[in-house]
């Protein structure tokens, strides 16, 4: 998969996962793995945007490390079922991403108006008005400079039955 010429196919990806997981190591070495459920992929290839609300540790490792590896998983159950009883996935069932962070800043109008367009659907609850009504004021970009598809085993697109797993 190539990141720029495949860009359409990751974002949409990204766009059926619930949330991606941002991995990034720590201070001491030890690897921290954090969900984001605000990250949204430009339009341009390899660049994103986060919103920083809930995160603790993951601002504080990217300040020493900005280096990141963001993974999104297709959630989608028709998806899943379907790939389960035909023993194969049509397409990757998830994109993992490596890049580098920026710093932080202010969120565009733009950005939090794009984020509150995809929580809209459950804007009526209540868990919508604790985690989303406000306060997304800071995130970060992301420039990402490569893609690796997640192969599970002999059900991952255009895997050859008859080979043998490297």
């Amino acid at each position: 998969m190539n990141l720029y010429e495949d860009w359409s196919e990751i974002r949409r990806i990204f766009s059926r996962s619930l949330y991606a997981s941002i991995a990034t190591v720590g201070p001491d070495g030890a690897p921290h793995v954090t969900p984001i459920g605000s990250l949204m992929l430009h339009r341009e290839p390899g660049r994103a945007f986060w919103f920083e609300r809930f995160t603790v540790a993951l601002p504080q490792h990217l300040d020493v490390d900005p280096r990141l590896c963001a993974m999104a998983v297709d959630t989608r159950l028709h998806f899943w079922g379907k790939a389960l009883l035909r023993g194969g996935f049509p397409t990757a069932p998830g994109i993992r991403l490596s890049g580098t962070a920026g710093v932080r800043r202010e969120a565009e109008a733009a950005e939090v108006e794009r984020f509150q367009r995809r929580v809209r659907r459950v804007k009526w609850t209540k868990g919508h008005e604790l985690l989303w009504s406000d306060h997304f004021t800071r995130g970060r970009d992301v420039t990402f400079d490569r893609v690796l598809p997640l192969r599970l085993g002999r059900m991952w697109p255009g895997h050859d039955l008859a080979s043998k797993p490297a």
